[in-house]
């Protein structure tokens, strides 16, 4: 062979090459079609869940699942995969394994705590969501994820079921000016007036005269 046609071999096969480390999926591809295995299908798996391609993940994590049964990051991120795609019955009975199996994850138990929220199971979640924090979790984050579903449960028209979820928010995170709003809005909505009024004072009195509550003043009837 001519130098010039083992130039041209050589640049053929840099490029084949650039393309697949260009492409995280293809890359995945390639390394599948040489030894499959639950690593590399968890790596695609974990690929695509980051952009966004849920569906696409479900089957190569599920493989992953059945090559390496004993690991509970694999029941974990296909429990996360169903529940994206509003499969919450199989996300549950997924995490379950991965609970078993890693009893003090801390990304084990708050997917748990997402499902049993999602399934309407508040004091589930909350259960979890405190051992994620007793084995770990940041309680800034726990304390938000908290607010934010106990404000999605309000909107619902469910603020009774909502109040549990922030008072728990600003247990962990009494600065979260956000939470005390929604906590005097929740009691304001079910009637409790007074409670709403003292909820406000405590609220003034952890975080400072805040520009949220200006509208809080005088709680709706």
């Amino acid at each position: 062979m001519s130098a010039c046609a083992t130039l041209a071999v050589l640049a053929a096969l840099t490029m084949r090459q650039i393309g697949f480390w260009h492409d995280s999926v293809r890359l995945c591809e390639h390394a599948i079609s040489v030894e499959d295995g639950d690593y590399v299908r968890a790596l695609l798996g974990a690929t695509l869940i980051a952009e966004y391609r849920y569906a696409e993940a479900e089957p190569h994590l599920q493989l992953a699942v059945r090559f390496a049964p004993e690991r509970a990051e694999h029941h974990n991120n296909l429990a996360n995969v169903l529940l994206h795609t509003g499969q919450f019955d199989r996300a549950a009975a997924e995490q379950s394994i991965a609970l078993r199996l890693a009893p003090n994850d801390i990304s084990v138990a708050e997917t748990m705590g997402r499902i049993l929220f999602q399934q309407a199971n508040y004091g589930g979640a909350l259960q979890q969501f405190s051992h994620a924090v007793e084995v770990g979790a940041d309680k800034a984050a726990v304390a938000t994820a908290l607010n934010d579903m106990g404000a999605s449960v309000a909107s619902r028209g469910q603020p009774s079921d909502a109040e549990p979820l922030i008072r728990n928010a600003i247990e962990l995170n009494p600065s979260l000016v956000q939470a005390w709003r929604n906590l005097v809005l929740v009691l304001a909505d079910q009637g409790r007036r007074d409670d709403a009024a003292k909820a406000l004072q405590d609220a003034i009195q952890a975080t400072g005269l805040q520009p949220q509550y200006e509208d809080l003043s005088s709680p709706p009837q």
